[in-house]
């Protein structure tokens, strides 16, 4: 995919995204908002191949730390010591049981699988 200026752009999760930098065989894309809207949010592909996202932290409305990683949001479930549980934000009302576990705010442990589609509007 091509944007009007004939710049490569990836298209992920319904978002879109414009390359960065690249090193070697690795490309890191930022969102095409980045500059517009100031979205913080990454994906990283060897070869063409998605390997990861980058988490991003996001306030709320009323000013709390969200996770945004992959399209979905999560919000702080617990923490304890250094290690803390972030819970899809459907949780409560879509009984949605996809959580992320991060240690200094790099993450450690997840698990993605969702009961719905990714939040259009959560950049």
């Amino acid at each position: 995919m091509k944007s009007q200026k004939g710049t490569p752009l990836l298209s992920l999760s319904g978002y879109k995204f414009c390359v960065h930098y690249c090193k070697n065989f690795k490309v890191r894309w930022q969102c095409s908002t980045h500059t517009s809207r100031g979205c913080k949010a990454a994906v990283f592909t060897v070869d063409g191949t998605v390997v990861s996202y980058e988490p991003t932290f996001i306030k709320s409305r009323m000013g709390t730390n969200i996770l945004l990683y992959c399209g979905y949001t999560y919000y702080r479930h617990r923490t304890c010591a250094l290690k803390t549980r972030w819970s899809c934000s459907t949780h409560y009302t879509r009984k949605c049981k996809a959580c992320i576990f991060t240690v200094n705010n790099e993450i450690v442990h997840y698990k993605l699988e969702h009961n719905h589609p990714p939040v259009k509007n959560a950049l």
